[in-house]
């Protein structure tokens, strides 16, 4: 249901929540965005920096504990080793990507949690890795070097195990590990859920929050207005499940921004078209009751002028409150009509 909280689990990496623009902005659709963790839940309160703890305090950011769920670290694991195994093509790009020189390969690594992946897994692919001349080089007792894209593949599989199991929304800020996700997806759902994400994501990116504005004040606008919120999350669903699919990812990518610059600008335009219509109307309008007041009280002789003002200018005011009625009915009907609502309380200005 529409009602129901729409949880994103982000991934490769936790969300960067030093970007307080992006976080704010994705604040405006996501009840809750949850990331992978592997450090228990309490020690990972207490490892939290300052600016964390406002966003996690008030429920948007929630860590996801997946050594509650080793099966899922070990599907993961099995399908990238399957991965590597059956395509070493994966290796390949990864040294044909790197910087070369005669005597080294300098390959992107990133750390990886030893909670986050099987043991097992851990040995297999390093033996893929060590005919290439790469190895998983333990960085601590709790992390072992990476490279980087068998990183975001392996935690890309780990993300839609979890979404798939928790009716999650996969998003990322990283087109390179769509596939990995869409090719997890064994139904259509699924695949809408990824459209969703992606849909909600860029159709946000049309909205500009001021850095100032507290993160408290946007999840109110998100309460106060979950009625307008609920019709934008449904025009979102119906676009996304009339993606086709089966589309590359590329292909796919290229359909939603398209989507985004043909129907979501278009439709926020013309909310911004109609409120500037209003205002225009709100000054001429404002400036007929006054001729009407003024002619009123002439009418009058000027002896009475509150009839003249009831007489003359009645029709006037109704007509005037019925069209900023309407016009603030057209702007909540709207499926855009809570980005704009947005836009306007919280947008940032080019003075």
């Amino acid at each position: 249901m529409d009602s129901e909280k729409e949880i994103a689990l982000f991934y490769p990496h936790p969300f960067n929540v030093q970007n307080i623009k992006s976080l704010k902005t994705l604040a405006l659709y996501w009840d809750e965005i949850r990331f992978i963790t592997s450090t228990e839940e309490k020690r990972f309160y207490r490892n939290c920096l300052p600016i964390e703890e406002e966003y996690i305090s008030v429920g948007l950011l929630k860590p996801y504990n997946i050594n509650e769920f080793s099966h899922l670290i070990e599907k993961a694991g099995q399908e990238l080793l399957d991965d590597i195994s059956e395509n070493p093509v994966i290796i390949d790009d990864i040294i044909n990507q790197a910087n070369q020189n005669e005597k080294t390969i300098d390959i992107e690594i990133i750390p990886l949690s030893i909670d986050k992946i099987n043991l097992y897994h851990q040995q297999e692919i390093n033996k893929h890795l060590f005919k290439r001349k790469i190895s998983l080089v333990p960085i601590d007792q709790t992390n072992v070097a990476i490279p980087a894209k068998l990183f975001e593949l392996y935690i890309s599989r780990l993300a839609s195990f979890i979404t798939q199991k928790d009716g999650l929304i996969p998003l990322t800020d990283q087109l390179n590990c769509q596939n990995a996700v869409l090719s997890r997806f064994i139904d259509y759902s699924g695949e809408r859920k990824k459209n969703q994400a992606d849909l909600a994501k860029l159709s946000l990116q049309i909205i500009s929050i001021n850095p100032n504005v507290p993160l408290d004040d946007i999840l109110k606008f998100r309460e106060k207005n979950r009625n307008e919120l609920a019709k934008y999350r449904k025009h979102i669903k119906n676009i996304a499940r009339g993606i086709s699919q089966g589309l590359e990812t590329s292909e796919k990518q290229k359909l939603i921004e398209e989507i985004v610059k043909y129907d979501f600008i278009p439709l926020k335009q013309e909310i911004q078209s109609k409120l500037s219509e209003s205002d225009i109307a709100f000054g001429l309008s404002a400036f007929d009751i006054l001729q009407a007041i003024v002619i009123g009280t002439i009418a009058t002789g000027g002896s009475n002028w509150k009839i003249g003002i009831t007489g003359s200018g009645i029709s006037l005011i109704v007509s005037l409150y019925k069209s900023l009625r309407e016009d603030r009915n057209i702007i909540r009907d709207h499926p855009l009509g809570y980005l704009y609502q947005a836009q306007k309380q919280f947008g940032a200005t080019t003075k």
